[in-house]
């Protein structure tokens, strides 16, 4: 699986004193440029969602990922298990842009499936841990974000017809747009077969 961050496909590449961000292929050498970059690529991938004409589930879809806080602080803490240290000061300055693209390219997939139409209603959560237990009942399914363990990251689909299982797009589109794409088809999918 992979794991929260590269969702977005998003990694810094410490060389001394000099960060070099990458995303979606392209390279940046600020975080300026780096979190602009990342704000135009995501606007354009939800842009270039086409609505449908009308819903397609008359459901509630209850988009749930973990907040942006959740996401550092679990960063932070897989850094320490991963390298055996805590992180410094200078790596978590620099991490934080990467934590934060991670969380807007999440967002994204929610703005994403609103533009879409998939559903008659979309609720947004954000949630204070990385490994949620959500249940659907008969008007709202839901889809969540789940890390149980460091780079495990699944998604999960729950619907009261068919419970609770793993949900899989393809994600090895060539940018944001072409994940985003993936990731609205295969909900419009267990949309259809609900």
């Amino acid at each position: 699986m992979k794991s929260l961050l590269s969702i977005v496909v998003t990694c810094i590449v410490l060389t001394g004193c000099a960060a070099t961000y990458i995303y979606d292929g392209n390279r940046y050498t600020d975080k300026e440029t780096f979190n602009t970059a990342v704000d135009a690529k995501l606007s354009q991938a939800t842009s270039s969602v086409s609505p449908l004409p009308a819903s397609i589930s008359k459901k509630t879809l209850v988009f749930a990922i973990p907040s942006e806080q959740t996401i550092a602080q679990q960063s932070i803490a897989n850094f320490s298990k991963l390298n055996g240290r805590p992180i410094g000061l200078g790596e978590e300055i620099i991490a934080r842009s990467v934590w934060t693209a991670s969380y807007k390219g999440l967002k994204a997939f929610h703005d994403a499936i609103v533009r879409r139409n998939i559903y008659q209603n979309v609720k947004y959560i954000e949630l204070d841990t990385m490994t949620p237990d959500l249940q659907a009942t008969t008007s709202e399914d839901i889809l969540f974000l789940s890390e149980a363990q460091i780079g495990a990251g699944q998604w999960y689909y729950a619907s009261a017809k068919a419970g609770k299982q793993a949900f899989s797009y393809d994600r090895g589109g060539v940018d944001m747009g072409a994940r985003t794409r993936a990731f609205i088809d295969a909900i419009q999918v267990y949309a259809i077969k609900d």
